[in-house]
């Protein structure tokens, strides 16, 4: 059940480090215990660009912690433009922290490009795109915003949390936050996501496949000088919510090789159902006994199957069945895509679809009807460029939400004008939206609506 890959390291180096939100539970005098709640990491955004902010924290230099931070965007979201032979994208970063009376802590500002060859590769596989940033902060509470803005695309997305930064110096034996891990390697370079000898790519959603071993990395500190050589235990547990363990636990006994370590592991999810559980880690110093622990949330996913049976036509209107982006109201959005799995997202849907039924009582749900045929619509007439479906660009947008306007107005280019479209609504009360071609591809963004 368990994989026993794990390395432990003498000491540790001296880094910036800073705590992931996670909530510190008070001091006990034979170590801490930190444990996860809700609202813990990782954050999705707000806003039409979406992505993914995971967090950990580790001990840094004197009086400091350094806080790390993990990003992953899907970059079939991103507005690609030509160059050069092939398609670039861009993405400005920015990150603020701030202390409880306001004032700055810290604060970054970073750009990101990227480049493709074929757009429709990648729209087809998609693109993972990670990143990472870290700051070294005071022990205390903070609160953090974090803005990722495609620029070509004119869309962003925004993650705001609380943060509790924790003293490492002086709280006894205490162990890092967990990392968690898509892949574990061994690393002589330097590297964006390289510690301590291991380049670590971390698992920014924490969403694991049933069966699949859930991988971590975290570090322990203050271990007492004790006994030559001295030693250490690590027990490893999934709970399920409810704090009950779920695992068998995964033991391990370890000589100390100075008053810190670095540990590498996995623990196997075997016969476990999707949904969220908690890892907990569990410490103890067998020289002076003083214990720690801690625990942060992961999630287990079904494999997905595919949709078997169904024509191509079928599954296209599943498609835009599921697509609810753009006829919800952002709390349902929310609870929608934090959804694991088709079957409970299907089971959402299928009370959604029926609460805006115009006539709830008939078999027929003219809405549903009506959104399937906009989608179809905009799917095979709004080009999204090779970044989206039709669907997805903002004339598929208008389209879907607010259905065919009274009318359209078209102008070519003109002199120095780019070509530009003005949509109006009469029936919901004379409202404009203007689409303008800015980058001369063909495709039309959103710059002004009266609405």
């Amino acid at each position: 059940m368990i994989s026993r890959g794990f390395f432990v390291r003498a000491s540790i180096l001296a880094l910036a480090t800073v705590t992931p939100l996670s909530s510190v539970a008070a001091q006990e005098t034979t170590g801490t215990d930190t444990s996860a709640v809700k609202g813990d990491w990782p954050r999705g955004s707000l806003g039409d660009l979406r992505f993914f902010v995971d967090a950990a924290l580790y001990r840094g230099v004197q009086g400091f912690a350094l806080q790390e931070f993990y990003t992953l965007l899907d970059a079939r979201q991103l507005q690609f433009v030509p160059e050069r032979g092939s398609f670039v994208a861009q993405i400005d970063l920015s990150m603020t922290i701030a202390d409880v009376d306001g004032q700055i802590a810290g604060e970054e500002v970073w750009t990101r490009n990227f480049s493709v060859d074929d757009l429709r590769e990648l729209k087809e596989t998609g693109g993972v795109v990670r990143d990472q940033i870290g700051f070294s902060l005071k022990p205390g509470r903070y609160q953090v915003t974090f803005v990722v803005e495609d620029i070509y695309g004119d869309t962003q997305g925004s993650v705001e949390a609380p943060l509790t930064v924790e003293d490492f110096e002086s709280a006894g034996l205490i162990s890092s936050g967990i990392l968690f891990a898509s892949e574990v390697t061994q690393s002589e370079e330097a590297g964006r996501f390289v510690r301590n000898g291991w380049e670590v790519v971390p698992k920014i959603t924490r969403i694991f496949k049933t069966e699949e071993p859930v991988r971590f990395y975290h570090e322990l500190y203050n271990l007492s000088p004790g006994s030559d050589p001295g030693a250490f235990d690590i027990r490893y547990l999934l709970l399920n919510e409810a704090g009950v363990p779920v695992s068998d636990p995964v033991d391990h006994r370890f000589k100390k090789g100075g008053e810190s370590a670095v540990l590498i592991d996995s623990i196997g999810t075997a016969g476990l159902e999707a949904g969220r559980y908690l890892l907990e880690i569990q410490s103890l110093d067998l020289d002076n006994k003083a214990q720690t622990r801690r625990k942060s949330a992961i999630f287990l996913q079904a494999e997905e199957k595919a949709d078997e049976g169904l024509t191509d036509d079928q599954k296209t209107s599943l498609t835009y069945y599921r697509h609810i982006k753009w006829v919800s109201e952002e709390n349902d959005l929310n609870v929608y895509e934090a959804l694991e799995g088709l079957e409970a997202r299907d089971r959402f849907l299928k009370v959604f679809w029926k609460r805006i039924d115009p006539t709830p009582s008939t078999d027929i749900n003219e809405k549903l009807i009506e959104h399937i045929r906009r989608m179809r619509y905009a799917d095979n007439n709004f080009s999204g460029s090779h970044r989206q479906e039709g669907y997805d660009s903002d004339k598929g947008r208008v389209y879907v939400k607010y259905g065919p306007p009274s009318d359209r107005e078209y102008r070519s280019a003109v002199d120095s004008v780019k070509p530009y479209e003005v949509w109006t609504y009469d029936e919901q009360g004379n409202y404009e939206f203007v689409f303008r071609d800015r980058r001369g591809i063909g495709v039309y963004d959103l710059v002004h609506s009266t609405y």
